[in-house]
């Protein structure tokens, strides 16, 4: 029997907010719900085992609240809780948002014009960094127009690196997209403890359903800026994830014959490669960091890519500033000289 059956009322847009342990911010987040002005909806709390009161929070918020749900469930991590939600949903269109951030008013509005009046099978919109009530940043999309048709030239390949000497890309996290629920496939749930950033895979697979993307220029999402979380603290695997990560995206352009693509992929791995050394530089001494440093540097799959990064190479002068000195650094520098510089870039 079809799930839809058991609902009278068919909800356009199911939300999907995963919890674990964000007891200071999860009201925050279902008030910003709560709030919008759309309202044909029905909002999928997932509570992945959280170990403070967050699950209690949520189940005082939602008992006068038709339309909110509470799914306990046993830990397992990100992706777990969004396939649960997602296999729970009914709504036309799904959205993710995570429990420490918050959307603006008009954001499922916004997003469910967009896709409703494109006929579009996926609405993307820009947003803001958000800590102590304070905007940080805000980040436009590299888009000109409403509307994406040349999906590959205009979309994949600003999925997948940085255009030169600028963040010229498509943020693939999944909280600034509505996607039409049917055609989300489980190949899209990839484990967030295997790859780095596994929103990128969620997205490449997602996208070969749809002909046309929707495009709302507005930060209508609050990216809420945490010390300590998941992005900041140490990865023992950091750099496997990256590796995954590369391999996935490989795999999908060859799979689906995406062609000139091979300078984003290098790309993406040499910031993967700046961003570990960042990461441990930062949190680790100098024998622990020796070891990481070691292993990276090894890796065949970077001395590959470094060999077409060679100094004054076209490829090497189109790199953005950080991702020429890690080269440098990688290529020609003692592991305790590259410690100490970006110890030394902490404190700039």
């Amino acid at each position: 029997m079809d799930k839809n059956t058991n609902h009278i009322n068919i909800p356009q847009i199911s939300i999907v907010v995963p919890v674990y342990n964000t007891k200071d911010y999860v009201v925050r987040c279902l008030d910003s719900i709560y709030n919008q002005t759309f309202t044909d909806y029905e909002v999928l709390i997932v509570n992945d085992g959280s170990t403070d009161n967050s699950a209690e929070l949520c189940s005082q918020y939602i008992l006068d609240k038709p339309q909110f749900r509470l799914i306990n469930k046993a830990n397992g991590g990100l992706t777990s809780a969004r396939y649960c939600g997602w296999k729970e949903a009914v709504g036309k269109y799904i959205v993710f948002i995570d429990s420490d951030d918050f959307i603006e008013s008009d954001y499922c509005k916004s997003l469910y014009d967009a896709c409703e009046s494109t006929q579009s099978g996926l609405a993307i919109c820009s947003y803001q960094v958000v800590s102590n009530n304070q905007i940080i940043s805000i980040s436009q999309l590299p888009v000109n127009g409403q509307l994406i048709t040349n999906i590959e030239e205009d979309y994949t390949k600003l999925l997948l690196s940085y255009h030169p000497k600028t963040k010229h890309r498509i943020p693939a996290f999944l909280w600034l997209r509505m996607m039409l629920r049917e055609i989300i496939t489980e190949d899209c749930f990839v484990d967030e403890n295997k790859v780095f950033a596994e929103d990128l895979i969620f997205d490449l697979h997602y996208v070969r359903q749809v002909k046309q993307i929707a495009v709302v220029n507005r930060p209508l999402y609050n990216y809420y800026l945490i010390d300590g979380s998941l992005t900041r603290k140490y990865r023992p695997n950091l750099w496997q994830m990256y590796k995954n990560l590369y391999t996935e995206c490989l795999n999908y352009c060859v799979n689906n014959k995406i062609l000139n693509v091979s300078c984003q992929l290098s790309t993406l791995l040499i910031g993967g490669v700046l961003h570990c050394v960042q990461q441990a530089a930062r949190q680790l001494d100098y024998d622990e960091f020796k070891g990481d440093f070691r292993l990276i540097r090894q890796d065949e799959a970077l001395k590959n890519v470094m060999r077409t990064h060679v100094l004054f190479s076209s490829k090497y002068r189109n790199l953005i500033i950080n991702h020429k000195i890690v080269i440098l650094l990688m290529a020609f520098f003692p592991s305790w000289i590259v410690y100490q510089f970006y110890k030394w870039r902490q404190t700039r």
